[in-house]
């Protein structure tokens, strides 16, 4: 009888211990965060103990399970505290790096390394492998994120070498490193990419699709000064409004007042690749709004500097010049955020990630003709006409300096303003694809 109660009360244990591991498995997936105030005194809750979400959803689980009840009311060894919690949780992510590196074992595999620095101002190096299976389908695994003292390539290899050795994985099996184009990276001389291909030629290195992209994009629109003034001036507006909870909401009734199905302004990130497109619609959708905004935000602002940043913005948002720009980046980004969007795919191969980069060259080719301006320029101008937004003009033309003057030096100078237009047009599109070429016209692209 004592033995049978014994293994009785074990396996009620054991049972409880499972609903434990099973909420921090649960809290751990969704992402939400552990702990709360760790001792309170509120009457309500039993023993003085932590109101955290792993406790209540504890508290929870038991309403329907006498023992796990009769656990959480025991004074000691319940294994709830915060270290058995990142006990739990080490041993998780143990049994998950020993099922990656179960299938990995053998088997050829790229590495891929990004650095970002934390809130805690702290260099962090993020380590992804990516294979493919007996059926040779893809898979793209987080290692880990590994603290840095210091960024350089010497640093950062011994870092790499040290996770492969725990890892017990061969460098020599390794086909493909992926880095962005920082000079401790991928240097020619020193680089992170140089080291590892000394150790293992084989290892192919690549320049990533995204990071290449994201230059690319920034080379060529910020190529001309009518499209570095229109971003500079986007992204301006975009802090106006989303940094203020004051503007917001002048905006945002005046938008449900005006136009309730469009869409809201969506700040421009200079880091994030995906959503240029979106804060230039968001200005071209709400232009009208915008400007409405600026005449009320205006007058209610005493801060002299504000005052002349909201001016600022609202002379800008009157010139054909910007209008012209936000829909012309508009209609430029749209292709390359697909593209980037695509190319962030975990699942797609570094061949097709070649084609979609020839496609997107393609379309933007096809947009380089008379007959899309014409009808790009029959556009702008019909929105113009519904907006407070100024004619297009011609700009002064300026006299040569004497002493710059040569007998062969003659500078065009448009005869309209259409043709100013057709010429800024025709450039934007022509710089973008070659910002676009050069970045993809590396030697470990032309090898895949």
């Amino acid at each position: 009888m004592l033995n049978k109660s014994h293994a009785e009360q074990k396996d009620e244990n054991r049972q409880v211990l499972f609903k434990i591991f099973s909420s921090v498995r649960y809290l751990n997936r969704q992402g939400i965060a552990f702990r709360g105030r760790w001792k309170t005194d509120d009457p309500e809750l039993l023993n003085g103990e932590s109101d955290s979400n792993f406790i209540q959803l504890l508290r929870i689980r038991a309403e329907d399970n006498p023992n796990l009840l009769k656990w959480l009311d025991k004074c000691q060894d319940k294994f709830t505290s915060p270290d058995i919690q990142n006990e739990i949780l080490k041993l998780m992510s143990l049994r998950i790096l020993r099922d990656i590196v179960q299938q990995i074992s053998g088997k050829m595999y790229t590495i891929m390394v990004d650095e970002t620095t934390d809130l805690s101002n702290t260099e962090q190096m993020v380590l992804c492998l990516r294979h493919i299976d007996d059926d040779l389908n893809v898979h793209e695994e987080l290692i880990g994120l590994y603290s840095l003292e210091s960024t350089s390539a010497d640093n950062i290899m011994l870092t790499i070498q040290d996770i492969l050795l725990r890892l017990n994985l061969s460098i020599n099996n390794c086909r493909g490193q992926c880095y962005d184009g920082a000079s401790n990276m991928s240097g020619i001389r020193s680089g992170v990419a140089t080291k590892v291909s000394s150790l293992e030629p084989r290892a192919l290195y690549t320049h990533c699709y995204g990071h290449a992209l994201n230059l690319a994009i920034q080379d060529g629109i910020k190529g001309t000064k009518v499209m570095e003034d229109t971003l500079s001036t986007v992204y301006e507006i975009t802090k106006l409004i989303k940094k203020s909870p004051k503007r917001d909401a002048i905006f945002s009734k005046l938008k449900d007042e005006i136009s309730e199905c469009s869409l809201g302004i969506r700040i421009l990130c200079p880091t994030r690749w995906t959503v240029r497109a979106e804060a230039f619609s968001s200005i071209s959708e709400n232009y009208h709004v915008l400007q409405l905004t600026w005449n009320i935000a205006k007058d209610a602002t005493k801060d002299t500097e504000l005052k002349a940043r909201i001016g600022g913005v609202a002379a800008h948002m009157e010139k054909f010049e910007f209008f012209f720009g936000v829909e012309l980046g508009r209609k430029i980004l749209n292709m390359t955020d697909n593209l980037s969007r695509s190319l962030q795919t975990k699942t797609i191969s570094a061949h097709e990630g070649q084609t979609l980069v020839k496609i997107t060259l393609s379309t933007l080719l096809k947009m380089r003709t008379e007959i899309n301006f014409n009808l790009f320029w029959k556009y702008v101008e019909c929105r113009r006409s519904s907006i407070e937004v100024s004619s297009p003009a011609l700009p002064r033309k300026r006299k040569i300096p004497r002493r710059y003057e040569t007998d062969g030096n003659t500078t065009e100078y448009p005869t309209s303003v259409e043709e100013r237009y057709r010429k800024i047009y025709f450039q934007i599109i022509d710089l973008t694809m070659a910002a676009i070429k050069d970045r993809f016209d590396q030697k470990g692209f032309q090898m895949l």
